[in-house]
């Protein structure tokens, strides 16, 4: 059995780790062309950060790019952000523990709305005037055909304002949910429709050009996902994904199909949300979206349970993503909290910095310049509890890619095994995936003993652009110049 099955592959750890206890950390998978090496894929990494600039105020809560121009709320201060990452306080806003939002009406109404900590501001760029327009009538805001829309959740109505004009917000212009019980609690425009989701069950509703209030509820567009955290609703490229909940319970991923949730998630993954559920919290959970490299990531965060998973919606492979904490030895949450693109660039602001940085693959640690550890565990190497000698383990990657000098001029790869299932592993063994430049370098370890049941854990910490191909166990033994002394 030369290759070592499944080593390119998802996070999977199921209720009985022995059955599979794989994990992928900070990488993603790529799909194998036809004539790939491997056509399971290869793991790519994650990309990495590069502060861009660091405001006064503590938190990000909101990144929102529009005709040239970027807009940032962080912590209790709303900032734009120009091509030379400058920011610019230009108003003070309400502050809560939720994410807050921004939208423009164009052009024509040459206006900005912020939703945050219930309450809602117009910004207009042309004259700097900022001026809060609703209160506690604005947890979540959309735009729609000129109308700026804010959602009430404790009293399950959407507002309008007046056409292209953000300053004006009639009593009169309102609808309450009236098809079902429970109240509205998120909202998100993928246009053209506004999508609005109750705990139970959620709603499509979409500009009617009725008068006085021009929005309706578009015809049979009804559902029986609602969702238990208002934060996970996001949009992009047209797809909508939410963390959701009905009558008979919660913790299901669901991604609309048309006007129709489908289950997105695994079974794996829904034991991890059912055990964060128990013992920390999944009401505060929050989702955030970006399109990197041809591929939809959806990034799903605990911040409760400490624990964020990512979602590529091109393939349906969940992967995890976090912060590697060294004095706790331990991940923690993936620090981005927002997103968006602007100047040409993926822009992150992060939750408890006042960091807003430029994601990229060309960077390779995180924002503060601590390293990316990046972690893949395997399927179980097994054939009918039989022992099986692994004389030699190989991992295919790409060498040769450290970098000039200091950390990762040697960069190295390190592997430790266990054969109870992932519960203990073996001290840690290294091996050098090549310096610069050394592109044949093949990268082995060997006697690694005679397991019947066997997973192996690879670490990589170097600061390099780490790409995963395949493994082998028993091929031919390599020369004595892959293994680290």
């Amino acid at each position: 059995m030369p290759r070592l099955n499944g080593f390119v592959g998802p996070s999977s750890v199921s209720v009985s780790p022995q059955q599979d206890c794989e994990r992928t950390m900070n990488f993603y998978v790529e799909p194998g062309p036809k004539a790939a090496k491997n056509k399971e894929g290869a793991l790519i990494p994650t990309p990495g950060f590069s502060t861009a600039v660091t405001t006064a105020q503590v938190g990000g809560r909101a990144l929102y790019e529009i005709n040239g121009a970027c807009y940032a709320v962080m912590g209790a201060r709303a900032y734009t952000i120009d091509a030379t990452y400058a920011a610019t306080n230009i108003g003070t806003v309400t502050q809560d523990s939720n994410q807050a939002q921004v939208v423009s009406n164009g052009a024509v109404g040459a206006q900005i709305l912020i939703g945050s900590g219930t309450n809602g501001y117009y910004y207009v760029p042309s004259s700097g005037a900022f001026t809060q327009v609703l209160t506690g009538d604005c947890t979540m805001v959309g735009m729609l055909d000129g109308y700026g829309i804010a959602l009430n959740p404790t009293t399950s109505r959407i507002r309008l304002s007046a056409l292209n004009d953000f300053t004006t917000w009639s009593a009169t212009q309102y609808a309450a949910r009236g098809d079902a019980p429970d109240n509205w609690v998120a909202m998100v425009v993928n246009i053209p429709d506004i999508w609005l989701i109750g705990q139970q069950t959620g709603v499509i509703w979409y500009d009617a050009g009725a008068f006085p209030f021009p929005f309706a509820q578009r015809p049979g567009a009804t559902f029986k996902y609602g969702i238990v955290a208002p934060w996970t609703l996001k949009t992009a490229g047209g797809y909508v994904l939410w963390l959701s909940r009905n009558t008979e319970g919660a913790g299901i991923v669901v991604q609309a199909v048309g006007y129709s949730p489908q289950r997105v998630s695994t079974y794996e993954l829904e034991t991890a949300i059912s055990g964060y559920a128990r013992t920390a919290s999944i009401t505060d959970a929050e989702g955030l979206m970006f399109q990197y490299q041809g591929h939809v990531f959806y990034v799903l965060t605990f911040p409760s349970a400490n624990a964020s998973w990512m979602l590529d919606v091109t393939t349906g492979i969940w992967t995890e993503i976090g912060k590697w904490n060294s004095p706790q030895t331990r991940y923690d949450i993936w620090s981005p909290r927002v997103h968006c693109y602007a100047f040409g660039q993926h822009l992150t602001a992060e939750r408890s910095t006042g960091i807003v940085s430029l994601m990229d693959g060309s960077y390779t640690t995180e924002s503060d310049g601590t390293t990316i550890r990046r972690m893949r565990i395997t399927p179980a190497v097994f054939n009918e509890q039989r022992n099986i000698p692994h004389r030699v383990l190989e991992v295919l990657l790409e060498p040769g890619l450290g970098t000039q000098s200091g950390q990762g001029s040697n960069p190295l790869i390190t592997v430790q095994y266990s054969d109870d299932g992932g519960k203990t592993y073996s001290p840690e063994l290294q091996a050098s995936a090549g310096r610069v430049g050394e592109y044949g370098k093949r990268v082995y370890w060997t006697r690694l003993g005679v397991p019947r049941n066997r997973v192996y854990k690879f670490v990589m910490t170097d600061p390099i652009n780490w790409r995963l191909i395949d493994a082998f166990i028993n091929n031919d033994a390599p020369s004595s110049q892959g293994r680290a002394a």
